[in-house]
C-alpha cells in the first residue's frame, strides 16, 4: 500500500470516527428533547387524589413519581414550623394539574405558608421565609414598555364656499407634530422601577427597609430578589443555581 492510500485510508477512517461521535451527539439531543416534551406534557395532563390521612413525604414521594422529577424537602424548616413527615393529608381532589394537587396539601398540613419552586432540575420545597432569604438574579428588558407611540395631530378639513372646492385650495390644513409638545416618546425608566416596588411586596425592597433591590441600566432592570418575587415580574423561568 503506497503512501496515497495510506493517506485515502486515515481519511476515510477519520471521517467514521467523527461522523460517529457526531451521531452520537445527536441520539444525546433527541433523548433530551423527548424527556422535555415528555415532562411537559406529564405537568399539563390532568390528575385525580383520594387521599384519606396520607402522610406528607408519601405525598411528596408521589408528587416526585407522576413528574418523574427529583423533589427535595426542607424538613429542618417545616419541622421548625411544626410540620413532620408523617403529618396526615385528607385531600379529595379530580381533573386537576400536578401543581395545583401539591399546592392544596402544603396549604393543609400548616398555617405557615409553604412553597415548592425547580432550580437545576430539582423540586424544593420549603417554608416561604427560608425562599425569601435566598436571592436570584434576573435582568429584565424593558425597552417595549418604555417606547410611547406619539399622539401625532390630524388633519382639519376646510369646506368653504358652501362645501364648493374650487381646485386651487388645499382643504385640509392643521400643523405637523403632537398633541403634546414636549412628548419624548419614551417614559421613564425609574418610573418603571418605582411602580414595581410600590405594587411588589413594598416593604421587601431596600428603600423601603428590604434587602431586595431593583436598578435601571440601559432599558433594562436588573432585579436582585427570591423567585417568588421575579416569577411575579417576569412569569416561570427555568432557574440555575450557577
Amino acid at each position: 500500500m503506497n503512501r496515497y492510500s495510506v493517506a485515502f485510508v486515515s481519511i476515510i477512517a477519520a471521517l467514521c470516527i467523527f461522523g460517529t461521535f457526531g451521531l452520537m451527539e445527536n441520539v444525546r439531543a433527541a433523548r433530551a428533547a423527548e424527556e422535555f416534551q415528555a415532562r411537559t406534557f406529564t405537568v399539563k395532563m390532568l390528575y385525580a387524589v383520594d387521599w384519606d390521612e396520607k402522610p406528607l413525604s408519601e405525598v411528596v414521594d408521589w408528587y416526585g413519581e407522576q413528574l418523574s422529577q427529583n423533589v427535595l424537602v426542607d424538613w429542618t424548616s417545616l419541622n421548625a414550623a411544626g410540620i413532620e413527615q408523617d403529618t396526615p393529608v385528607t385531600l379529595t381532589l379530580s381533573n386537576v394539574s400536578l401543581g395545583s394537587i401539591l399546592d392544596n396539601a402544603l396549604k393543609l398540613v400548616s398555617d405557615v405558608p409553604l412553597r415548592y419552586h425547580t432550580v437545576d432540575d430539582i423540586t424544593m420545597i420549603s417554608t416561604k421565609t427560608h425562599w425569601d432569604q435566598i436571592k436570584f438574579i434576573r435582568v429584565y428588558s424593558v425597552a417595549d414598555l418604555l417606547h410611547r407611540i406619539p399622539n401625532f395631530k390630524g388633519p382639519t378639513i376646510s369646506l368653504d364656499n358652501g362645501g364648493q372646492s374650487t381646485g386651487s385650495e388645499n382643504p385640509f390644513s392643521g400643523s405637523e407634530g403632537t398633541d403634546d409638545e414636549d412628548d419624548k416618546g419614551l417614559l421613564d425608566i425609574k418610573e418603571l422601577a418605582d411602580l414595581i416596588r410600590s405594587v411588589i411586596e413594598p416593604d421587601s425592597w431596600r428603600e423601603n427597609g428590604g434587602d431586595n433591590t431593583i436598578r435601571p441600566w440601559r432599558g433594562v432592570l436588573v432585579v436582585r430578589a427570591p423567585i417568588e418575587i421575579q416569577e411575579i415580574i417576569g412569569g416561570p423561568y427555568v432557574w440555575t443555581k450557577n
